[in-house]
C-alpha cells in the first residue's frame, strides 16, 4: 500500500477539504484505485554516529520535498516510497548533513548511514576589550529579517505524525494515606506512564485560525481513549517575539530572534559549515540576565537569506517554568519543495523532565511535519472555531494500518508496551477484574472518613456515590445550634458520555428541631451540547445571597472561636427545574424555574467555646443586626432566571465522545433576565436585568490579565425583601477562593442595592516578573497579583480596594487588601486560601 498518497487521500475526504476544480476530487479517487496496482517499498536501516552509537530521532527528507520520517530512540528508521529515484537527505543536529542518492528503489532496501560531526570553521578573531563577538552582527540581520519570515507563509495544511512517551520515576507510595498506583497505567519494569501516536492533518490561516483533523490515534493500554498529542502545540515558530507554552509559565519566553532579543540575550559564533552550497552559522545563545524568561542553547542561521534552519534550545528552572525541570526543544527546517524558498519544520521534538511534589520523571515527543501544501484552499467554513476534530473510528486502526501507517519504526521496548497493555487491557476491562479493584478501593478506613469521608465505586456498572466527612457531618450556626447530616453525592455514567448524577442532603437542627433537607438531580444528554436538565426540591436553611459567600465550614469555626456569625440564613421550602444548551457555537442558554416558600428565621443558640468580652453575636437580620426580631414575613415567589452567554468566535476541542471549550479572542458576554413574581397578601412583580463582559489576556512578558464588568438593574417594580436584593461577593474572614467576583473586604450585606449598581475587577498574575529579580524569592517560583475591585450603587456610592498576593503553582494564594475609598468597611487585612472552584 501507498501510504502517503493513501494517506493524503483520506485526509481530504474526513477534513471536508474542498478545491475549485471537482476533477481533483476525481484524480484522488483514481489515486486510490492505482495503489492498489502500484507497488511502494521500504527504505529502512540504523542511524549512527562516529563511534556507532544510535542518533535517537535522526531526521531523514528526500530532497526537493517535505516527504521524510524521523528514526526512533534507537537510531532505527523506515520511509515508504514508491518505484524511482531519489536523493535521501540524513539530518542530525550537530552533525554533517549526509546526501545518498537511491537510483532504482524497485525492492525494499536496507540502508545503514553512518553520520559524521560537523566541523566547524572559525577564522581567528581577535575580539578587544570591549569590542563585540561577530554572532551580534549575524543576529542583527537575523532579528531584522524576523518579520519577513513570520509572514512569509500565510496559510498552510500539512501532515503530522507525533508519538509522545512519558516515564515515572520516583513517586510517594501513599498521598494522605492513599495508595498512589496511577490507575494501573504505570509499568513498574519500564517507568512508561503513557505512550501513544497519532496522525493528523494540521491547517492554518494567519493570524489566528487553526484546525487540527486527528485521523488516527493509538494509546498504548488505552483502546477507547483518544491521544493528547497536538500537532500545534508542536510546530512552535520562533520567528514570534513572545513564545507561549501553556502550562509552565504565565508570561511566555522572549525568542532569540525577538525585535527585543539583543536584551536578553548573549551571542557567541561557534562556527561555520557549508550545507547545500549554503554558509551556516551556529551560534549560541545564553541569557544576559540568568534568571530571564529565555532560552539557552544553539541556533544554526543561514548566510545572505538570515534564515533560522536549525533550533536547539533549553528551558530551565532559571526560566522560572512551573510543573518540569527542563525542556528542550530541537527543529529541522527545511524548504517546502524543491523550487520555492520558503522554509518550513519537517521535524519537532520535545525533550523535558520533572519533579513535582515527590514526583519525577522525564519524557518526550517526536513529531514529523510532511506534504506541505503554502497555498491551500479552504472552504468558507472550514475554520469553525473547532481547533482540533477526532474523526470517529480514529482509535479502532488496527495493528495493520499502524505497521503501514507509523513513518518511525517502534523500539522494542515500545513494542512490548503496546503488547503488554494492549492484553492487560483485555483482563482490566473485565468484570472479575473490576470487582476486585472495587473491593479493596471500597473497604471503610474509619481514619479518612473523618476527613474525607467514604467513597464507593462500581468500574463495570459506572457508578458510584461519596459520603461526607464526619468533620462535615457535625455543624453549628447561631439559627440551627448545632446540627448533623448526610449527604450522598452520586453518579450513573452511561454510552456516549451521558450521565445522571444526583445528590441527596439529610440534616436534623436541635436548637430549631427542624428535619431539613434536599435532593437535586441532573441528566447530561449531550456532552457536545453542554446540555443538561435539572431537578432540586426540598426544605432547607439558606443564605441570603444564594451564591454562598461563606461556607458553613468556615462561619461554624468563626462563631464558635471568635463570635463572628457571618452566615445569614432564611427558611426555603422549593421545587425547582433547570436546563442549559449549546445552540450553536458559543452561544448558551441557560433557565431555571423556582417556585418556593419563604420564611425568616432568628438566632437560636448562642453558644460559643471562647466568650470574648468585646464581641457579641450578631441577629440574623442582615439588614438590622442589632434587632432579633424576623427580618420579613412569610411568603411565596416564583422565580425564573434567563442566562444567555456568547462567546464570538469560540474554540473548541470535539472528539466522538467528548466537548472542550479553549476560550475565545474576544470577551464574553452574559446577558440575565430575572424575573420574579412575589406574593403574600398581594402580588409584586419583580424585573431585574444584568449584563457582564469579561476576559483573560495574555501580556505576554508581563503575564496574564483578567478582567470583567457588570451592570445591573431592578426595572418596573423595586424588590419588597431583602432576599431580592442584589447581593455582592463579600468576605470578612482570613480565607478565601479568591474568585474574580470577590470583595476581600466587603461586607456581606451592607452594600446589597434594589436599585442598580456597577462592579468591575481586573487582576494581573504577573508570572514572577518582579520577584524574577530578587535572589531570595526567584527560587521560590511565586507568581505576583495585582488586584483592583470596584463597586458602585446609588445607596454606598463609589467603593474600591486593592490586592497584593503571591501565588504558589495556581493553588495557594496570600494576599494584602487594602481600601482605596469606602465609607463602611475595613482598611486593610490578610487573605490567605487554596484556588479552588468551590467558596471556603
Amino acid at each position: 500500500m501507498l501510504f502517503f498518497l493513501n494517506y493524503f487521500a483520506n485526509i481530504m475526504v474526513a477534513s471536508s477539504f474542498t478545491f475549485k476544480n471537482i476533477f481533483v476530487r476525481i484524480g484522488l479517487l483514481l489515486i486510490l484505485c492505482i495503489t492498489n496496482t502500484t507497488y511502494g517499498f521500504d527504505i529502512k536501516g540504523k542511524i549512527t554516529n562516529e563511534k556507532n552509537e544510535p542518533l535517537p530521532y535522526a531526521t531523514i527528507i528526500v530532497k526537493g520535498t517535505t516527504i521524510g520520517t524521523i528514526a526512533n530512540f534507537d537510531g532505527d528508521y523506515k520511509l515508504q516510497l514508491i518505484a524511482g529515484k531519489y536523493i535521501l537527505l540524513y539530518k542530525y543536529i550537530g552533525y554533517k548533513t549526509f546526501a545518498l542518492s537511491v537510483d532504482s528503489l524497485y525492492e525494499d532496501k536496507t540502508i545503514n548511514v553512518k553520520l559524521e560531526p560537523e566541523k566547524y570553521t572559525l577564522k581567528e578573531i581577535v575580539v578587544s576589550d570591549g569590542g563585540e563577538d561577530p554572532a551580534m552582527e549575524i543576529m542583527r540581520k537575523a532579528i531584522a529579517n524576523r518579520k519577513m519570515y513570520l509572514d512569509e507563509v500565510q496559510s498552510f495544511a500539512c501532515d503530522a505524525y507525533i508519538k509522545g512517551i512519558q516515564r515515572m520515576g520516583d513517586y510517594p507510595k501513599k498521598i494522605m494515606g492513599r495508595k498512589v498506583d496511577f490507575g494501573g497505567q504505570l509499568d513498574s519494569t519500564t517507568g512508561i506512564i503513557y505512550l501513544s501516536e497519532s496522525v493528523s492533518q494540521l491547517n492554518v490561516r494567519k493570524p489566528n485560525d487553526k484546525k487540527e483533523i486527528m485521523i488516527s490515534s493509538k494509546v498504548s493500554g488505552r483502546s477507547r481513549a483518544f491521544s493528547f498529542n497536538r500537532a500545534a502545540a508542536m510546530l512552535i515558530n520562533f520567528y514570534e517575539n513572545n513564545i507561549s507554552i501553556e502550562g509552565i509559565s504565565q508570561r511566555g519566553f522572549v525568542s532569540p530572534v525577538a525585535g527585543n532579543a539583543m536584551f536578553y540575550y548573549k551571542y557567541k559564533l561557534l562556527g561555520s559549515f557549508i550545507e547545500n552550497e549554503i554558509l551556516v552559522y551556529k551560534i549560541e545563545v545564553q541569557p544576559k540576565r540568568e534568571h530571564d524568561p529565555v532560552f539557552r542553547g544553539f541556533i544554526y542561521v543561514q548566510d545572505k537569506s538570515w534564515r533560522l534552519q536549525n533550533i536547539d534550545l533549553t528551558l530551565t528552572k532559571d526560566a522560572q517554568i512551573q510543573f518540569i525541570d527542563t525542556l528542550q526543544i530541537q527543529q529541522i527546517m527545511m524548504p517546502v519543495n524543491d523550487t520555492a524558498r520558503q522554509c518550513m519544520p519537517v521535524t519537532s521534538n520535545f525533550y523535558f523532565s520533572y519533579s513535582f511534589l515527590g514526583f519525577n520523571g522525564n519524557g518526550n515527543f517526536q513529531s514529523s511535519f510532511s506534504n506541505y501544501d503554502i497555498k491551500p484552499e479552504f472552504e468558507n467554513n472550514f475554520f469553525n472555531g473547532e481547533v482540533v476534530k477526532v474523526i470517529e473510528g480514529s482509535n479502532k486502526k488496527d495493528d495493520d494500518y499502524w505497521n503501514n501507517t507509523r513513518p518511525t519504526p517502534l523500539t522494542e521496548i515500545e513494542q512490548k508496551d503496546y503488547a503488554k497493555r494492549d492484553s492487560a487491557e483485555v483482563i482490566k476491562n473485565s468484570k472479575a477484574y473490576k470487582d476486585s479493584l472495587d473491593k479493596t478501593d471500597n473497604k471503610f478506613n474509619a481514619i479518612e472518613f473523618v476527613y474525607r469521608g467514604y467513597s464507593h465505586r462500581n468500574r463495570f456498572y459506572k457508578r458510584g456515590y461519596t459520603i461526607n466527612s464526619l468533620l462535615e457531618i457535625l455543624d453549628f450556626n447561631t439559627v440551627a445550634g448545632l446540627n448533623a447530616g448526610l449527604s450522598v453525592n452520586g453518579y450513573k455514567n452511561f454510552e456516549k458520555r451521558k450521565k445522571l448524577s444526583y445528590e441527596v442532603q439529610a440534616r436534623y437542627a436541635l436548637s430549631t428541631k427542624d428535619l431539613l433537607g434536599d435532593v437535586t438531580l441532573n441528566y447530561q444528554f449531550n456532552r457536545h451540547r453542554s446540555a443538561v436538565v435539572g431537578l432540586s426540591f426540598g426544605h432547607n436553611y439558606v443564605q441570603f445571597n444564594e451564591r454562598n459567600p461563606i461556607s458553613a465550614f468556615v462561619n461554624k469555626w468563626y462563631s464558635l472561636l471568635a463570635e463572628r456569625n457571618y452566615m445569614k440564613l432564611y427558611r426555603k421550602n422549593y421545587g425547582e427545574a433547570r436546563m442549559q444548551y449549546e445552540l450553536y457555537n458559543g452561544i448558551f442558554i441557560d433557565n431555571a424555574l423556582v417556585v418556593s416558600q419563604r420564611s425568616a428565621l432568628v438566632n437560636n443558640d448562642k453558644s460559643k467555646w471562647i466568650d470574648r468580652a468585646d464581641i457579641e453575636f450578631i441577629s440574623n437580620n442582615p439588614q438590622n443586626i442589632r434587632s432579633d426580631e424576623p427580618a420579613f414575613g412569610k411568603h411565596n415567589s416564583i422565580k425564573n432566571t434567563f442566562l444567555l452567554r456568547l462567546r464570538l468566535k469560540q474554540k473548541y476541542y470535539s472528539d466522538p465522545e467528548n466537548f472542550y471549550v479553549y476560550g475565545s479572542k474576544f470577551p464574553e458576554l452574559k446577558i440575565k433576565y430575572v424575573y420574579n413574581n412575589v406574593y403574600d397578601t398581594k402580588s409584586a412583580h419583580l424585573h431585574f436585568l444584568s449584563c457582564m463582559v469579561s476576559d483573560n489576556l495574555s501580556l505576554r512578558l508581563l503575564g496574564k490579565l483578567q478582567w470583567q464588568v457588570e451592570a445591573g438593574k431592578f426595572i418596573d417594580g423595586r424588590p419588597k425583601y431583602f432576599i431580592d436584593y442584589h447581593h455582592f461577593n463579600g468576605n470578612k474572614t482570613l480565607v478565601s477562593n479568591f474568585d474574580l467576583s470577590d470583595f476581600q473586604l466587603l461586607d456581606y450585606y451592607t452594600s446589597s442595592t434594589n436599585n442598580q449598581y456597577l462592579q468591575a475587577h481586573i487582576e494581573n498574575n504577573f508570572g514572577g516578573f518582579f520577584f524574577n529579580k530578587v535572589p531570595l524569592l526567584r527560587k521560590a517560583l511565586l507568581n505576583e497579583i495585582i488586584g483592583i475591585h470596584y463597586l458602585y450603587t446609588p445607596e454606598t456610592g463609589n467603593s474600591a480596594e486593592m490586592s497584593f498576593g503571591v501565588e504558589k503553582i495556581g493553588l495557594l494564594r496570600i494576599a494584602f487588601c487594602m481600601r482605596v475609598f469606602s465609607p463602611h468597611n475595613q482598611a486593610y487585612g490578610f487573605r490567605l486560601g487554596l484556588l479552588l472552584n468551590n467558596r471556603n
